[in-house]
């Protein structure tokens, strides 16, 4: 009885997933709001209201995961590379339960397209959501956050 209960519990989940993400119209994420979703942990999206988070005067996507550490259970590192604790271009080491080895690395993908496009070598683009999510190329502390931004890690190989 309890697993057949712990599978109508499951399956009514779902459904009320799926409607809610269904009124989202075009963007998974809606105004005011930045989601991060990370490879392997699907079920686990992280919603920030980015005026309640009250970022730094950075306002960038490591801005963003500092605050999740704070608020969530998510944990991340990442390389000291440039001024300040993680610099200007930080890059990932390791965020939930993503740790690269050997010639991978995290890559992350976002909603709105960076200043350097540089996805047409790196990276194919993604799908999250209704949102076409691009790789960025760029360090954590370098893409700024807009409202509606999806974030999305994944372990990429060089």
């Amino acid at each position: 009885m309890k697993t057949f209960s712990k599978k109508l519990l499951a399956l009514l989940l779902v459904i009320v997933s799926a409607f809610a993400f269904a009124g989202c119209g075009d963007s998974y994420a809606l105004d005011g709001q930045a989601k991060v979703v990370i490879a392997g942990q699907p079920d686990k999206v992280y919603t920030v209201d980015l005026e309640q988070a009250k970022m730094t005067s950075q306002n960038t996507v490591l801005d963003l995961l500092g605050y999740l550490c704070e608020t969530q259970d998510l944990e991340f590192s990442a390389s000291a590379n440039g001024s300040g604790q993680y610099g200007y271009s930080a890059f990932l080491t390791s965020i939930g339960q993503l740790n690269p080895q050997g010639n991978e690395y995290i890559g992350f993908f976002h909603n709105k397209k960076a200043d350097k496009d540089v996805s047409e070598w790196a990276a194919d683009d993604v799908t999250v959501g209704e949102d076409t999510l691009y790789y960025s190329g760029l360090g954590i502390g370098s893409v700024k956050l807009v409202d509606g931004i999806v974030v999305y890690f994944n372990v990429l190989s060089y």
